[in-house]
């Protein structure tokens, strides 16, 4: 269900923040009390009204799922305290939604080291309500200038870290409170110990006895007591640092030649002057498609993860026209006509991962233009008539027909997401490039560095013409991003940022969850004074039915969905690689069967393998989702 959780896997936040406005449509009891001595006694029998009907609300809420309070900021991360924490930064600091995500993404780097590390990446978007405006930061880790993505050596894979870059310049455009304010959660978790979270356990038993990581899992296996992991003085100390310094002794002074002397004594030659202070955070223009009465904005490349699921959901809408689907069908659930847009859907994610696969870095100064120009045609309304034209309704395509296909799958990522009522959405996209990075902890700081030199192109460069190959200062390739979704014609209507874990599978995640909200989950219950959108005539079709546009947003009931993702996996026996769909448990079995009709090879899953949140706004109703086997990492007031 998503919206209003406690602690889990994914951690939200809804809290009452003095600092933050009330809901100016909100109605209530105290606007009937007046102020008058003699009235002394009903305001405090209105208070324990209040607080009685507040505390049964959330009883409700807890048990049921449906809002009876509106909450006026989330917070979705990976763990529960990292999302707590961002919530008393509203609540208790009076910051905003800029300064939460920033001191939730800090104290991830130190309780979650599998996915975020002062050392890794980021991808940032910052909605700003009262501008309508989106802002981009770009702060993918770089080639270093000595690279040899052929060697074993885990040095070689590590990539300059453009985290705290961007984490800063968010806080400079953004932030409220003071940078240093922002850094006490991560502080205390280092200076005292964390209680490990169940998914960080579940990943080290992943990677112990098989990965260049393991010896990180090992420590964290054998420091643990009592699902406690002791203090780490060197990471507090250079968290200490950070946050009364800012990040110039990260990239042009002591930590950062902590970093240079650390790869030099595994081999790798770094240089302070020419790999880390040279360092850019990137502002970007958003990409802008619509589909089904919204428009989606996304980042450009190296983050494709946006320019994937716009296109994706964009001719998903062009087809739809083109060919209608029954709306009334797919709103009561029919098997067969869920089966053909789910098909619709994987068929279109495969033919735009070719279109991804080869583009590069647009700021490389010798392939740059050639990836903006590619970039370019792969949104062009030609390319993508010609990308529907190639999808049947009967058949699956052939990997052979596809064309090339980076098969580089992305672990060790994960996505933060802050909203309050005022103003400010803001979004993370985190990598590590593989779980824990490339494993290496640099001495004296507990620093853990990247890998995302492992996110070019596998394949020899003379087999493709991917632009996704390492050269200096050039950036990698990562299919994730932070994703904005908005009514076309209404602008005050539905605003909100979609964002997921795992590379490719959350982005078909963000797919599917969208495509249902967009387009079928029709006979949902909406809350408070939230129009029900009717269902469907018999004759009402995808070409004109557009449910979401004009009455609540079904995002909790689309995540509550058991879903399907792809994944490009390499056939036994075989130097090939084949499109396989992937089934969460409970999946369906009837639209299983239809998927498997059509011709696509279907697997289920034990475990589900990404994991979705959204937040944002309805009117000025602040709304946010999870699934819930991830709501207890989240926060909400």
């Amino acid at each position: 269900m998503g919206h209003y959780f406690s602690d889990n896997q994914f951690h939200i936040h809804p809290d009452g923040a003095p600092t933050l406005p009330l809901n100016p449509m909100r109605k209530g009891f105290w606007k009937y009390i007046c102020s008058s001595a003699q009235q002394i006694n009903l305001i405090y029998l209105g208070i324990s009204v209040c607080l009685a009907a507040i505390s049964f609300a959330l009883l409700l809420t807890i048990f049921f799922g449906q809002p009876q309070v509106t909450p006026r900021g989330f917070f979705i991360s990976n763990s529960g305290f990292c999302s707590d924490s961002g919530k008393r930064i509203m609540t208790d600091r009076g910051g905003n939604a800029a300064d939460a995500l920033i001191a939730i993404v800090l104290c991830l780097s130190v309780t979650r080291p599998d996915a975020v590390g002062l050392g890794g990446c980021g991808a940032f978007l910052v909605h700003v309500r009262d501008a309508n405006k989106n802002d981009l930061f770009d702060a993918m880790c770089s080639s270093p200038s000595a690279f040899d993505v052929t060697s074993q050596n885990a040095a070689y894979s590590v990539g300059v870290p453009g985290l705290l870059a961007g984490l800063k310049s968010v806080h400079d455009a953004y932030g409220y409170l003071s940078w240093s304010d922002l850094f006490q959660p991560a502080i205390d978790s280092a200076e005292h110990g964390f209680m490990v979270h169940p998914d960080l356990m579940r990943i080290v038993q992943k990677v112990v006895n098989s990965t260049p990581t393991s010896h990180i899992a090992h420590d964290i296996e054998q420091n643990v007591k009592n699902g406690l992991y002791p203090p780490q003085p060197s990471l507090a100390a250079t968290l200490r640092k950070l946050a009364t310094e800012g990040v110039q002794p990260f990239y042009n002074g002591s930590i950062g030649q902590g970093i240079v002397d650390e790869m030099q004594k595994l081999g790798v030659t770094w240089v302070l002057e020419g790999d880390l202070s040279t360092y850019q955070v990137h502002k970007p223009n958003h990409t802008e498609l619509d589909s089904a009465g919204f428009t989606i904005h996304g980042f450009t490349s190296p983050f494709v993860g946006g320019l994937l699921a716009a296109n994706v959901l964009s001719n998903l809408d062009m087809l739809n026209h083109l060919r209608p689907l029954r709306s009334r069908k797919l709103a009561l659930g029919e098997p067969k006509e869920v089966a053909q847009l789910y098909h619709r859907l994987i068929e279109l994610t495969k033919l735009s991962l070719v279109h991804v696969s080869g583009l590069g870095d647009p700021y490389d100064p010798n392939s740059g233009k050639i990836t903006v120009s590619r970039e370019d045609k792969f949104m062009s309304l030609e390319t993508r008539k010609s990308l529907v034209s190639m999808v049947s309704d009967d058949r699956v395509l052939s990997t052979s027909a596809l064309g090339y296909v980076d098969p580089t799958s992305q672990d060790g990522e994960t996505f933060v997401l802050t909203v309050e009522s005022d103003n400010l959405i803001a979004s993370a996209s985190l990598i590590m490039g593989s779980p824990f990075g490339s494993g290496i902890k640099t001495t004296n700081t507990g620093i853990l560095l990247n890998a995302a030199q492992r996110l070019f192109s596998s394949a020899p460069p003379s087999s493709t013409t991917s632009l996704n190959v390492p050269a200096p200062g050039r950036r990698p390739l990562a299919t994730t991003s932070p994703i904005f979704f908005e009514t076309a014609q209404q602008k005050c209507g539905h605003r909100f940022i979609a964002a997921s874990s795992s590379g490719l599978q959350g982005i078909v995640g963000i797919s599917q969850v969208l495509t249902s909200s967009f387009l079928y989950l029709s006979n949902v219950t909406c809350s408070g004074d939230e129009q029900r959108p009717p269902l469907p005539s018999a004759e009402e079709t995808t070409k004109t039915y557009t449910p979401a546009v004009g009455a609540c947003l079904p995002v909790n009931a689309s995540l509550a969905l058991k879903r399907f993702t792809l994944d490009f996996l390499p056939v036994q026996n075989s130097t090939q690689h084949e499109f396989v769909v992937l089934l969460e448990p409970g999946f369906p079995s009837a639209i299983k069967k239809g998927l498997e009709d059509l011709g696509h090879k279907v697997v289920a899953t034990t475990n589900p393998t990404s994991v979705v949140g959204a937040v944002g706004w309805t009117l000025y109703t602040t709304i946010g989702g999870v699934e819930q086997s991830s709501v207890n990492s989240s926060s909400w007031f």
